[in-house]
C-alpha cells in the first residue's frame, strides 16, 4: 500500500477535525475509513451550505420588505405633504 498523497492529506485536515493517523496509513482499510470520512465532510458541508442559503434568502426577504415599507411611507408623506399644501 502506497503512503497517502498531499491532496487526500488536505481533504482529511479541512475543518476543525484533523487527523494525525493520515500520516501511518498502510492497508486498505485506513483508505475505505479515509474515504468515509472525506464523504462525511462533504455531507456536513452540504448541510451548512443549506443552511447559509437560508439565512441569506431570509435575510433578503427582511430586506425587501423593510425597503417596500419605506417605499409606501414615503410615498404617503408626499401625498400628505401635498394635500396639506393645497388645504
Amino acid at each position: 500500500m502506497s503512503y497517502i498523497n498531499e491532496k487526500v492529506r488536505v481533504c482529511i485536515d479541512m475543518g476543525d477535525w484533523k487527523h494525525s493517523w493520515h500520516n501511518k496509513f498502510t492497508t486498505l482499510e485506513d483508505f475505505k475509513k479515509c474515504k468515509d470520512i472525506i464523504k462525511e465532510k462533504i455531507s456536513q458541508r452540504y448541510r451548512e451550505l443549506e443552511t447559509l442559503n437560508g439565512g441569506i434568502y431570509e435575510i433578503d426577504r427582511i430586506i425587501s420588505n423593510e425597503e417596500e415599507q419605506q417605499e409606501l411611507f414615503d410615498s404617503t408623506s408626499k401625498a400628505l405633504n401635498a394635500l396639506s399644501i393645497k388645504g
